[in-house]
């Protein structure tokens, strides 16, 4: 079995790790987790579930399972690759991060597509082949016979209607053809729909079904916010779950809460929508700095948004980052972040 992503793949039968033209070997415990991974995507596998797909009949310990995770990072880092890998779901277990979850759905999402298709035409093939009239002559033993109910029903009917008997025979056998192939064609066209209902995005899929996809929204990214929202905010954070009990709390005040789990996608929401303030989480994909260079290309384009890191460890040198970059708070507890962010929304 291979998984195969954009800068990386791995072959389970070689025990090996292809980013671009390198080949590293990686063990096979190592393969297990992200199979498994990939397998329960986008639910998040236990910590049982992977301890009993990895380590089948022997009793260990969580923190196997977790040096295994840690492991498998550095064997990454190790080999050139920095990007997304394993989300850790606190408390619960792990999952693939959704980047590479995206590219296996999309992946699945296309092979099905185009076995539906080669499913089609093969039925079309088949209705053009059973359609077609035999050419093969009847055997003097089939003319006989024919001749003979012909003669029959001509005597008792008339010639005119013994050939429109002959006439619905074949009229009947063709229609069967037809519905067959008619069947099959609106039953491949079902597992398609289901396909798009299962590996589009929920609110891709909603929007779809219902017709709103085609239609202009009346009100940008309101299906987000509370009824008689009074501003919003940008989350930026690959573990968005950590920070529930903030969330609810905004919620609460009329604000709307926006996630997202990469610097990419904050940086697009913030041309095409107005915040009142982000809050961004530090360390970010294996990239220590990751909110700081956030906040960076946020000034750099010109953005004034107010900027708050939200981590749990703060330092003279990275409270002077922040500031100099044109942020507004290192912030470690939740009072603080209510208390500073609300000010944003005093004077709406």
């Amino acid at each position: 079995m291979t998984l195969s992503f954009t800068e990386f793949s791995i072959d389970s039968a070689a025990l090996e790790l292809h980013i671009g033209e390198h080949v590293v070997a990686i063990d096979e415990r190592h393969i297990l987790l992200l199979q498994q991974l990939a397998e329960h995507f986008p639910d998040h596998c236990s910590k049982q579930q992977c301890l009993a797909h990895i380590w089948p009949d022997t009793i260990v310990s969580d923190m196997s399972l977790s040096k295994l995770v840690s492991d498998t990072r550095k064997i990454f880092v190790k080999a050139g690759y920095n990007g997304p890998l394993i989300q850790t779901v606190h408390g619960r277990g792990y999952r693939l991060e959704h980047v590479l979850g995206k590219q296996l759905a999309a992946q699945a999402f296309a092979s099905s597509a185009a076995e539906a298709k080669s499913t089609a035409v093969e039925l079309g093939d088949n209705y053009q082949t059973n359609s077609t009239p035999p050419t093969t002559a009847p055997t003097a033993t089939q003319e006989n016979s024919i001749s003979n109910n012909q003669q029959a029903s001509q005597a008792s009917q008339g010639p005119l209607v013994g050939t429109q008997a002959i006439k619905q025979v074949e009229a009947s056998g063709n229609n069967i053809n037809w519905w067959e192939v008619a069947a099959k064609t609106l039953l491949a066209f079902l597992l398609l729909i289901t396909l798009l209902w299962q590996f589009l995005p929920s609110s891709f899929s909603d929007r779809l079904f219902s017709g709103e996809l085609f239609s202009e929204p009346s009100k940008p990214l309101a299906y987000s916010e509370p009824n008689g929202a009074i501003g919003r905010i940008l989350w930026v954070d690959d573990n968005p779950e950590n920070n529930l009990v903030e969330k609810a709390y905004f919620e609460q005040k009329k604000i709307g809460v926006y996630n997202t789990v990469t610097s990419e996608e904050a940086l697009m929401l913030l041309s095409m929508y107005r915040y009142q303030a982000v809050i961004s989480d530090m360390g970010r994909h294996g990239d220590s700095l990751a909110g700081l260079k956030l906040l960076q290309a946020i000034r750099a384009k010109g953005h004034k948004t107010p900027f708050y890191l939200y981590t749990y460890v703060e330092s003279a040198g990275l409270v002077d980052a922040i500031y100099e970059s044109g942020g507004q708070a290192v912030i470690i507890d939740s009072e603080s972040l209510y208390r500073n962010v609300l000010t944003h929304f005093e004077s709406n």
